[in-house]
């Protein structure tokens, strides 16, 4: 579908509205309406969802093969030990929760799960 001409007593067949947007993103928006008139726009959307839905599912399986180093299973021998597990433990960014049941268990060497520290 070409751009439908609109004004003057023609009518297009659609809405359109006047927006002031950043530069930046002129180009995008540019490309999206290019698709609206192309009749793209809905297959654009699905291939975006389904890429999204493959990166989630590899990131998933990527992170459950990674092995969790920050943790030894012998007991702490030093200071210098435990501040080298407590680094690669808040290197990971999990909450609160998991952070301390990781260092329990790295301190106390035994297995203390997240779910031990709720109320």
């Amino acid at each position: 579908m070409s751009k439908p001409k609109g004004g003057r007593g023609n009518k297009s067949n659609y809405t359109s509205t006047h927006v002031r947007i950043p530069d930046d993103l002129k180009g995008h928006i540019e490309r999206l309406k290019e698709l609206y008139f192309n009749d793209e726009l809905e297959k654009y959307d699905k291939s975006i969802t389904e890429n999204c839905e493959l990166a989630n599912k590899y990131r998933e399986i990527l992170e459950s093969n990674i092995p969790d180093t920050s943790i030894s299973n012998k007991p702490l021998t030093s200071l210098e030990d435990a501040k080298s597990i407590a680094k690669g433990i808040l290197k990971q960014k999990k909450c609160a929760r998991e952070t301390v049941a990781k260092l329990l268990t790295a301190l106390f060497d035994c297995h203390v799960s997240a779910s031990d520290l709720k109320d």
